[in-house]
This record gives structure tokens, C-alpha cells and sequence, in this order.
């Protein structure tokens, strides 16, 4: 008989062999490359914000066992609990689904799980097939739907616009977000002060090695900002200082830089983003810090794997 068991050490080997079936570039990886990429899913620790010795169900992600024994389908589950307008939500992040063809119709009983773990629950990367589900299924909504690539042309920087780069928590003047730099910056998440008009905003990023063509480049890539508003209104100052400073392309979602009218005159590329999230408690909040807390500000880019 087939059941759904929470991930425990013992399978990381039937794990690590299904995602090589499943994911036909992790079959270039040796297990040991593998196990590291796959790590930081069932093995994240957040430094502030800890939930190993609350145990949550599946808070390491869940495996499809058959009745041999077999491990035949993973979903990574990655959790945090977080408190939005004085209200407590456990917050789950959807990674890694991978599941055998013959089994696949599992996939609802997995995702059922998780929605009865989580109050709110999102899906950053979906494969096609699991995307219409959560959205046709079980409802969840789209948070953003564009994402921007901006080329590295060099400006004169606006004097009204002044961005530093955060060092220390204690540079940041909201305690939510101290949380957020310590819980992000073992997995190298920078965040940048941005002040401007008497505001003060906060962008959180990482730098990472991506793919294009046959080769490589180092990208910028958003996961939060704190006002969009302002990050939008001075995009073309933020986006030349960042990609001047770390080398890189940057890249973010549209709802970091004030949604879809940004305010940017020089050449952009557009790409198509499917950001997912579902509220199962009372469908009065979304996740309030964007791609934190989630794959996008964990996982490491399989270029920058070394086998």
C-alpha cells in the first residue's frame, strides 16, 4: 500500500535517486553534489525565527513510499511562522515536487498535506502540470505574473536617492526585518538601504551564477522589497548601483518595483514569472516578504555546483 511519510534521513538516498529520474540535469551530479544542492531544503535553519523543536509536520518535506518500500516521490516543504497585523500564520514554501510517472496522481494528497499544515502556503517555480492544479484545485492565487531584466547602462545617479549596503541587523531600522537579515544571511541574502523623500526602504537580494546559452553570468536576483513604491519611482538609480557594485545583471519580480508601470526609460526585458500563494486559514493575508523564507533565497543554482 502506498503512503506519505514526513522525509527522515534514511531516505535521502531513495530521494536523491528520484530526483535523478525525475530531473534529467541532476544526472550529470554526482550523489554527494546532489545531497548538497538538496540540503538547504531539508536542513534549513532559520537563525531567529527557529521551528526545529516545534514540530510541525513535514517541516522537512514529505516522501512517497510504496508498498516495497520504495521511495517513489518528494516534496520539499520549507516553513516558517510569521506574524502579519498581529496574527500568527505558519507559512510553507512548496519545492522540489518530484514524483515517479506511475504515482503521480498523488500529488493532490501531497499538496492536501501541506495545506493542512500551513496556513498560507506558496509556489515560487511550478512545473506546468502542478501550477494548473494550484490554481484550477485548489485555488491559489497569482502574487505576480512579470518579472524585469535590466542591462548594466551606467547613469548619473539622482542626489535625491542615497543606497547603502547593510552590513549588520543593527543598521536596519525595522525589527521584523533585523529577523529577516539574520534568519537570510547565512544563504548570502544582502539587503540595500535606500533612502529617498524622507522614506526609507529596504531591498533584499542574492547573487548568484545563472545559465544563458552555453554560458554563464552572474545575476542579481530581488526577493523583497519593503516599499515597491519608492524602489519603482528610482529603479534606473537602484538597479545601476546594485549591478555596478556587485558586477551583475539584476533581476526582479514587478511587484519589487512598484508593479507593472515601473519607472524606467532605458532598455528592460520583460520575462513571464508564475508566483503562486494561497491563504487556507481566512484568506485575509499573503505572505508579507516576498520570495523570502522560500527556495528562491536558499537553493543554490545548479551552475554554481562543482562536482
Amino acid at each position: 500500500m502506498i503512503r506519505i511519510e514526513e522525509y527522515k534521513d534514511e531516505y535521502l538516498i531513495g530521494v536523491i535517486d528520484l530526483l535523478k529520474r525525475n530531473f534529467p540535469w541532476m544526472r550529470t551530479y554526482s550523489d554527494a553534489t546532489i545531497n548538497k544542492w538538496l540540503n538547504p531544503i531539508i536542513n534549513y535553519r532559520w537563525e531567529f525565527s527557529d521551528i526545529t523543536n516545534q514540530k510541525i509536520a513535514y517541516s522537512r518535506g514529505m516522501v512517497l513510499i510504496d508498498k516495497e518500500d520504495n521511495v517513489v516521490g518528494f516534496n520539499g516543504l520549507i516553513i516558517s511562522k510569521q506574524v502579519i497585523n498581529g496574527k500568527e500564520y505558519i507559512c510553507g514554501n512548496l519545492s522540489t515536487t518530484a514524483i515517479d510517472p506511475k504515482y503521480r496522481i498523488q500529488v493532490y494528497s501531497m499538496f492536501s498535506l501541506a495545506h493542512e499544515v500551513c496556513d498560507i502556503v506558496s509556489s515560487y517555480s511550478p512545473i506546468e502540470v502542478n501550477q494548473k492544479i494550484e490554481e484550477s484545485l485548489f485555488k491559489y492565487k497569482r502574487v505576480d505574473k512579470v518579472g524585469y531584466k535590466f542591462l548594466p547602462i551606467p547613469l548619473i545617479r539622482s542626489k535625491k536617492v542615497k543606497i547603502e549596503i547593510i552590513t549588520d541587523s543593527s543598521q536596519i531600522s525595522q525589527k521584523d526585518l533585523q529577523r529577516v537579515y539574520e534568519d537570510h544571511k547565512v544563504y548570502g541574502v544582502r539587503c540595500a538601504c535606500i533612502s529617498a523623500e524622507g522614506t526609507i526602504c529596504y531591498l533584499f537580494y542574492r547573487v548568484m551564477v545563472m545559465k544563458f546559452g552555453i554560458g554563464k553570468y552572474r545575476c542579481i536576483r530581488v526577493l523583497y522589497s519593503s516599499d515597491p513604491d519608492l524602489c519603482g519611482k528610482y529603479a534606473r538609480d537602484i538597479v545601476w548601483s546594485i549591478e555596478k557594485r556587485e558586477k551583475a545583471l539584476l533581476e526582479a519580480d514587478s511587484r519589487f518595483l512598484g508593479g507593472e508601470q515601473i519607472n524606467y526609460k532605458l532598455p528592460y526585458f520583460k520575462r513571464k514569472r508564475v508566483r503562486l500563494e494561497k491563504n487556507f486559514k481566512d484568506d485575509e493575508q499573503m505572505f508579507p516578504y516576498g520570495l523570502l523564507y522560500s527556495e528562491q533565497s536558499i537553493l543554490i543554482p545548479p551552475h554554481e555546483l562543482n562536482d
